[in-house]
């Protein structure tokens, strides 16, 4: 597509939320994706309503502080213990049960630290996909709410993807037969799942979810 975005054409069953199809529901994007914009841009009419959602999603954020210093004296501490052993090993390297010991140590120091500054790295992450969704909250609000945009000016697909993300739309698809053949409703804000729809919005993943017949 123009804005640079894999187009789909089906909504296919994924079992488990896994890439593939199970060939038991599918439906074609184009019935879905247009009433499900008129969906949501019903919603974006009250923007009370939206901003009350956007407020819901900041206080996930700010309630989540990060803090890596626990961790840092952390790995201050093995690097000590490390120090010291690397110490008793030379002094004990006449005597071989000694130093078998503190081989072992040494190894076990080893794997607590790269622990450690594995759990750093993950915990800085985090940190950075949390400032993902301000910026993404940010860009919603300049694109629907600061300008005043119309809603009747064609947005792209970008622009339909984040805002279904943001105020968390979700299609249940039914079987052939069903009626109706898909249901809107709206999810709680989930900020784990905007980390990774955003993570990877490059190759987007439909918001729909299918359910068997009966």
């Amino acid at each position: 597509q123009k804005d640079g975005t894999k187009e789909r054409y089906v909504y296919a069953c994924t079992p488990d939320g896994t890439v593939g199809r199970c060939n038991k529901i599918s439906i074609r994007c184009s019935e879905v994706d247009e009433e499900a914009w008129k969906y949501v841009k019903e919603l974006m009419k009250d923007q009370n309503k939206v901003e009350e959602r956007l407020a819901e999603i900041e206080k996930k954020l700010t309630s989540n502080p990060v803090d890596v210093t626990p961790i840092d004296n952390q790995i201050a501490e093995i690097e000590r213990q490390q120090r010291n052993c690397a110490k008793a090993m030379v002094t004990a390297k006449d005597d071989e049960y000694m130093s078998q010991l503190f081989q072992q140590e040494a190894h076990e120091l080893a794997k607590a630290r790269r622990e450690a500054e594995k759990l750093r790295a993950d915990v800085l992450r985090g940190m950075d996909d949390f400032q993902l969704v301000r910026s993404k909250l940010d860009e919603f609000r300049k694109r629907w709410l600061d300008h005043k945009t119309k809603l009747e000016e064609e947005p792209t697909y970008t622009d339909k993807r984040l805002a279904c993300s943001i105020l968390g739309l979700k299609a249940t698809l039914y079987s052939a037969g069903h009626l109706p053949r898909y249901k809107f409703t709206i999810t709680p804000p989930e900020i784990e799942f905007l980390i990774l729809l955003h993570r990877a919005e490059r190759q987007p993943r439909p918001w729909c979810v299918s359910v068997p017949a009966g």
